[in-house]
């Protein structure tokens, strides 16, 4: 294997010099690891999107060896681009499950007060904590991704009619006893000491 040479600038040299043995073995070894890194690129002979079709994991881990040492014309930017969109996405999704999760209980706790007495005296301890625990979650998720917060809105109407479905299929009853369209407002839904009394 060919000797890589890494030049110095002569402040660097002139600080290795007069560091201490183990400062120096410590410099040895960082240099090393930058070294290896970029024999790991120049070794991978795979076209970065050829890459991205083989190997997913290993793709990730070229490409971020890639941007570090710069080397953004080896990059697959289509493809980079994509899977930055595509994490912004699977936020969006978690939004959207975490709130269906939270209207299911929701209509659970309504419907059961004005219908089903025996459910809610059964099950209603049980529907809270799931509510109260994906509403912290959704809190969580809303403050990591301050943006999201303009996506509610449109997230509780896709949620909701899932929402609609499962609660329907949990009491065994027609849809259209439940209200087509959400019955709360987005504040309603995130606010931790909101609950429903009875829906008709």
């Amino acid at each position: 294997m060919p000797t890589t040479m890494v030049e110095l600038t002569p402040a660097a040299a002139q600080a290795y010099e007069v560091s201490a043995p183990q400062d120096q073995r410590d410099m040895g070894k960082m240099m090393s690891n930058i070294v290896i890194n970029f024999r790991s690129i120049e070794r991978n002979h795979v076209p970065n999107n050829a890459l991205y079709e083989q190997d997913f994991y290993t793709w990730t881990q070229t490409t971020a060896d890639l941007i570090r040492a710069g080397q953004w014309d080896a990059i697959d930017r289509d493809t980079l681009a994509e899977e930055i969109e595509s994490l912004g996405k699977s936020e969006q999704r978690e939004l959207s499950n975490r709130l269906a999760t939270i209207l299911e209980h929701l209509l659970k706790l309504a419907i059961a007060a004005s219908h089903f007495p025996h459910d809610l005296n059964r099950a209603e301890r049980g529907w809270r904590v799931t509510v109260k625990t994906q509403r912290l979650r959704v809190a969580h998720l809303l403050r990591d991704n301050h943006n999201l917060h303009t996506t509610v809105p449109h997230a509780l109407t896709d949620a909701y009619e899932i929402a609609r479905l499962e609660a329907a299929a949990a009491f065994d009853i027609e849809e259209v006893i439940i209200p087509e369209t959400c019955p709360w407002k987005p504040e309603q839904v995130r606010n931790m000491d909101y609950w429903p009394e009875t829906i008709s």
